[in-house]
């Protein structure tokens, strides 16, 4: 074999190498899928053949035309279930950096974990706030789940515009679907938040980001902003909640997280907020060589005091 041809199988090595490197980290595969809906349900809100899912070279998901939970089941329960939403903009779903990572971490440390697959407002369903619909609908199946996986406590985490669905679950009284079945007896309403560098407002510095544009876009009013802006429906009832954003966010306004502290302190609400120097957005578990790399540990030590 000459050089020409050892150097060529050389670098088809180093790329199946990377290939493989690149699947791993996006592969942590779920014990079980569950669906949120009937497929007739799910017709009958789209006036259109139901869009073709997608899924990027980095693990993002768009189109979602059949709206899921993906369960991943520790090997030793630690009596928690947590609902883990990507962020994306309310365009794509960013599985591959934030909630994949995140389940396979959590689920390492004893959580059972529900990734949420939601449907976006972008594909033309009958409402821009089907994703609300899915976050909800999700909470109620993992409320039914309790006794079949062994958990006591259900919280929902959210990276990002994800932390915005996040968020909205756990301020809302409205309900963004009729019932559909018994499964809507179920609370709809989580025990603990964990918001990741999230979008909160849609009356200040939420207004210039796709999260803005997806849900609201030109059909803005002030009272559809401010039902969809979280630190206008905290009350004394809202769950604990976990907070975590970088100073430098150049995406997600820090500031509107700050605001949101200040209304959880107004009503009395048991919280945190960590606000770090720099990482800027969209670094899942944390980004190398930045303090954020610090919070999933930080959430484990104040989980454990609520």
């Amino acid at each position: 074999m000459n050089f020409i041809t050892d150097k060529y199988f050389y670098r088809i090595g180093i790329i199946l190498f990377i290939l493989c490197y690149i699947s791993s980290a996006y592969a942590f595969d779920p014990t079980t899928t569950i669906d949120l809906w009937s497929p007739d349900y799910l017709a009958k809100q789209h006036k259109k053949p139901l869009p073709i899912e997608e899924k990027n070279s980095k693990g993002a998901i768009s189109h979602v035309a059949m709206p899921r939970l993906l369960v991943y089941k520790p090997s030793k329960s630690n009596h928690k279930a947590i609902l883990v939403i990507s962020g994306g903009g309310y365009r794509r779903e960013e599985q591959g950096k934030e909630a994949i990572p995140a389940a396979k971490w959590f689920t390492n440390r004893g959580y059972t974990v529900f990734n949420l697959i939601y449907r976006l407002p972008i594909d033309g369903w009958n409402s821009k706030l089907v994703p609300f619909a899915d976050g909800q609908r999700a909470l109620r199946i993992i409320h039914q789940k309790a006794n079949d996986y062994d958990y006591k406590q259900i919280g929902v985490m959210g990276f990002s515009a994800g932390g915005h669905l996040a968020g909205i679950l756990a301020v809302t009284e409205h309900n963004f679907y009729l019932p559909q079945d018994e499964i809507d007896s179920y609370s709809a309403r989580p025990d603990f938040v964990a918001l990741i560098y999230p979008v909160v407002s849609m009356e200040s510095g939420g207004q210039r980001t796709q999260t803005y544009k997806q849900l609201i876009g030109d059909n803005h009013s002030l009272d559809l902003e401010k039902s969809l802006s979280i630190e206008q429906w905290v009350t004394r009832d809202t769950p604990p909640m976990f907070i975590a954003h970088a100073k430098d966010d150049p995406i997600a306004s820090v500031d509107d997280s700050i605001a949101l502290d200040e209304q959880l302190k107004k009503h009395h609400v048991k919280h945190t907020l960590v606000l770090f120097k720099e990482g800027g957005h969209g670094w899942g578990l944390g980004k190398a060589g930045t303090t954020t790399m610090a919070w999933p540990d930080m959430f484990q030590k104040w989980i454990s005091t609520i």
